[in-house]
């Protein structure tokens, strides 16, 4: 009762059945294939049809799983989608199916850096100077600028595409020391966290009705805090054995609702 009308002000947990394209497809996706996945999960009765990483410009560079390369565009790729992804949404509403989207707003490619339409160098997390990888880097939320920046992004996509759920993936911890930002040297991922709960308290605002699945790597970011703003969470990468699945809903369900 805590969790659903003190944290998330009577808003319900409702478990959908779902279908997700990255097992079957990895980012080798395009308009025909999602079509015929639509059809396929409309048929065995799913209720929610995920289209996973892969969507945007840039994505598969390195392979069928790569899913960073391209990351900050926030650009269609125009070659596998020529329609746009609103006409994906329409299709799935008329098969009776809610339509979800995966975004990594906080991770950008460094390839795409200090355009006039993408993310700002001074903008990245740094810790020790560095990013912590050499093809991507975490926006530090601490920046106004680039939860500003975020922000716009997710309006300009959601109003575009009119998805029911988006799935916000998490991919890159970095604890940033960079100086300007706004926070000391060893609070930086603390600060990151509290400026990503004030991005999605703006989308909650703006979309009451949108669904919000939060996913870090397998469970890296359970907190009541994001309860409070998402409506569902990926528990683990590792989803085999069963045995394992049910072991993490017990352990998980003593805090969590199990929906």
């Amino acid at each position: 009762a805590f969790i659903i009308y003190g944290l998330r002000e009577g808003r319900p947990l409702d478990a959908l059945v779902t279908y997700n394209t990255w097992f079957a497809y990895g980012v080798q996706i395009d308009e025909a294939s999602i079509r015929k996945e639509i059809d396929g999960a409309a048929a065995l009765g799913a209720e929610l049809f995920v289209v996973d990483a892969g969507w945007y410009a840039g994505a598969g560079r390195g392979g069928a799983s790569d899913f960073s390369s391209g990351l900050g565009t926030w650009q269609v790729d125009a070659g596998r989608f020529p329609n746009g992804l609103k006409q994906l949404t329409d299709y799935a509403h008329g098969r009776g199916l809610k339509f979800g989207l995966w975004v990594e707003p906080e991770r950008v490619a460094l390839a795409t850096i200090n355009r006039a339409d993408t993310a700002q160098e001074p903008w990245l997390a740094r810790a020790g100077g560095k990013y912590g990888s050499s093809d991507v880097a975490q926006l530090c939320f601490a920046s106004a600028a680039a939860r500003q920046w975020v922000l716009d992004r997710i309006t300009r996509l959601i109003d575009s595409v009119q998805p029911d759920y988006l799935k916000w993936d998490n991919n890159f911890w970095i604890n940033c020391d960079r100086t300007g930002h706004g926070h000391d040297s060893t609070d930086g991922n603390f600060t990151h966290v509290n400026g990503l709960y004030q991005v999605l308290s703006n989308l909650r605002a703006r979309y009451p009705k949108l669904l919000i699945e939060n996913v870090s790597g397998g469970g890296n970011r359970l907190d009541l805090g994001m309860l409070r703003y998402s409506d569902t969470a990926w528990m683990n990468d590792r989803s085999v054995p069963s045995v394992h699945v049910r072991h993490m809903i017990e352990g998980l369900g003593r805090v969590f609702p199990p929906a």
